[in-house]
């Protein structure tokens, strides 16, 4: 019998299914998939339930109407948890640890699995969310040993599982207590291979790192500056923090919570990762509609539909985004009426405790709190902003010949609406108590002064990569300037090193010659391919050898326009920004280092550079 266990055994292995996979498939099929099965047999016996309900009453009365509708949605709604329920059925989980807990003494041994979602039999759980604290001992990669409530475990397993259409595929175990693992993360390279070609941006559940792990899991309450080089994961990593805090707090008001992202092209891409996530109902938007958001509250007066991405001059940019702006504005408001609007308060006191020697200053003083109330007139700020346009026309010679254009307004313009209105003294209110801004780069630092004063309570999260600042008009920022910014006292500071978009060479090819420090995660390809080619001829080199799945980054309006008539997918560097394809072609015509560095890093696979040349 012994003998025919061993055989049996090695032709398994031999075949190529280990006893690991078999004892998944096992899990998998005996438990997990039989638990699911009950959920969706329950779901349809309700749908059931409720459609012949609805077939019953045929056409409803007036009593009726009320209960028919609701059945209707009911039956709905089954259909949809039942659809959610066979997709989660065709990947369920894909983690695993076996813990050792030590207690009084005593020993005792656990399984626990990790997924997307949780899955409970009614009396344990079959899976656990990754969102759990369950789910922080499984992605503390470097541990051993844990104390959790109080309670030490020893590590003895950690498993990651990969399941496609509900069939364990392989295991990979990145821990076994008593052996010498590994050091390379199969399963983490596997799944970078498998991204290569995607556009879209995906969830890391199945591979978040220890380090990403910290950002995600912090504290509610704090201030963040979380500095990534390109491909480190930041905006993904941002993401799977607000899933985590969403599950973590679920009484927390979403209306509170504000993701501040690059571009409305930016948020096109992140479709198939909030679904994943559960973020669907996170308000998402580019700081041009939250000023347009702030400006059509606060000041209805000023009529115009949409706040739009700088399109002035690139030396009245950075004098509006510069430290010294805010004392400009605060002499033209002081030229534009000679009172001190700061003294409201001031003169208000005096006159409650009637601190005046005559009624003569009883009088003049009234006069200059109703001429501080006047000046405080919100139509006030765009006569302001009427006043300030015409110096600084004048000033930079730009050619607009009004601050609303079209009934557009320039972020850049929208952003001194604001600090005059704060500088006025109105009343404003705290929206948003959390606010995750990415690309932090591309912000001047007093919009992160205004916003605090906006939001007055707000926690900042502040996600970018100094190193990616190319807009000519922001004055380039460290780290340190961005916490002391925000609050010195109470923000946390992280870095991400690791590169998992890039492949080795092109990772390699990019410390080289740009004199970047990225860490490559290991995924191979071709080597980066360089040409040198003539302006007049690259569009028609990149037409007859590249097909329309390549993403072309380009700085020339021309030839953008062009290729997208062809049906190209293309983007400034500029646009490109916190964007990632699978395959990239560069058309390098006098970029400054940044603008390299930003565009090279776009690719998962593929990268053509194509430098131009004067014949």
């Amino acid at each position: 019998m012994g003998l025919h266990v061993f055989m049996w055994f090695f032709a398994l292995c031999k075949g190529g299914i280990s006893m690991d996979v078999l004892e998944e498939r096992k899990y998998l099929k005996n438990v997990v998939l039989k638990q699911v099965d009950k959920f969706i047999e329950k779901t349809k016996e309700e749908q059931e339930f409720y459609r012949s309900e609805v077939e019953n009453m045929g056409i409803p009365d007036l009593e009726q109407r009320g209960y028919f509708k609701r059945c209707k949605e009911k039956v709905f709604t089954c259909e949809e948890k039942i659809n959610k329920l066979k997709k989660f059925r065709e990947n369920t989980h894909f983690g695993r640890m076996d813990l050792e807990l030590i207690e009084d003494g005593n020993k005792e041994n656990i399984t626990m699995y990790l997924g997307e979602k949780s899955i409970n039999d009614g009396i344990i759980n079959l899976v656990y969310d990754w969102r759990s604290p369950v789910g922080n001992l499984y992605y503390m990669n470097a541990q051993e040993t844990f104390k959790f409530n109080d309670t030490f475990y020893n590590l003895n397993l950690r498993r990651q599982i990969e399941i496609e259409n509900a069939e364990v595929i392989n295991v990979y175990n990145s821990y076994v207590r008593g052996r010498n693992m590994n050091i390379t993360d199969d399963f983490l390279l596997k799944v970078l291979e498998n991204k290569k070609n995607r556009n879209e941006f995906s969830d890391i559940i199945k591979t978040i790192q220890s380090n990403q792990n910290n950002i995600i899991r912090d504290d509610l309450n704090i201030n963040s500056v979380v500095q990534g080089v390109a491909g480190s994961g930041k905006t993904v990593v941002l993401l799977h923090r607000l899933s985590y805090l969403l599950y973590n707090n679920p009484n927390m008001n979403k209306e509170k919570l504000l993701f501040i992202t690059p571009s409305r092209i930016f948020n096109s891409k992140l479709s198939e990762i909030n679904r994943s996530l559960s973020l669907t109902t996170i308000k998402m938007i580019p700081m041009e509609e939250y000023y347009e958001e702030k400006i059509k509250y606060y000041i209805p007066g000023i009529k115009f539909n949409h706040v739009i991405k700088d399109n002035i001059d690139d030396k009245l940019l950075t004098f509006i985004y510069s430290d010294d702006f805010p004392n400009y504005l605060d002499e033209m408001i002081k030229s534009y009426k000679s009172i001190d609007i700061n003294k409201e308060v001031f003169i208000k006191k005096q006159l409650d405790l009637q601190l005046y020697n005559s009624l003569d200053d009883k009088t003049n003083l009234e006069k200059q709190l109703e001429l501080i109330k006047t000046f405080k007139s919100k139509s006030n700020i765009k006569k302001l902003m009427d006043i300030i346009f015409k110096d600084l026309k004048n000033k930079y010679k730009i050619k607009n010949k009004s601050w609303i254009t079209d009934k557009k307004i320039c972020k850049a313009f929208a952003y001194v609406i604001m600090e005059l209105y704060t500088r006025y003294g109105f009343i404003f209110y705290s929206n948003y108590n959390y606010m995750f801004i990415d690309e932090m780069q591309d912000y001047g630092n007093n919009e992160f002064k205004l916003i605090k004063k906006l939001e007055k309570q707000v926690y900042l999260n502040l996600y970018g990569d100094c190193e990616q600042a190319i807009l000519p008009f922001i004055k380039k920022k460290s780290v340190s300037d961005l916490v002391s910014l925000i609050d010195s006292d109470n923000t946390k500071i992280y870095s991400l090193n690791e590169n998992y978009r890039n492949s080795k060479q092109i990772t390699n090819y990019v410390n080289e010659f740009l004199n970047v420090k990225m860490q490559s995660m290991g995924i191979n390809s071709d080597e980066v391919k360089i040409f040198h080619s003539n302006k007049e001829k690259i569009f028609d080199e990149i037409i007859n050898n590249y097909d329309n799945n390549h993403v072309i980054i380009t700085n020339d309006s021309v030839l953008e326009d062009r290729f997208k008539e062809n049906n190209y997918e293309v983007y400034s560097v500029k646009m490109a920004k916190g964007l990632e394809f699978s395959k990239v072609i560069v058309i390098e015509e006098n970029f400054s280092d940044t603008e390299k560095y930003v565009a090279f890093t776009r690719t998962l696979d593929k990268l053509f550079i194509y430098k131009t040349i004067s014949e």
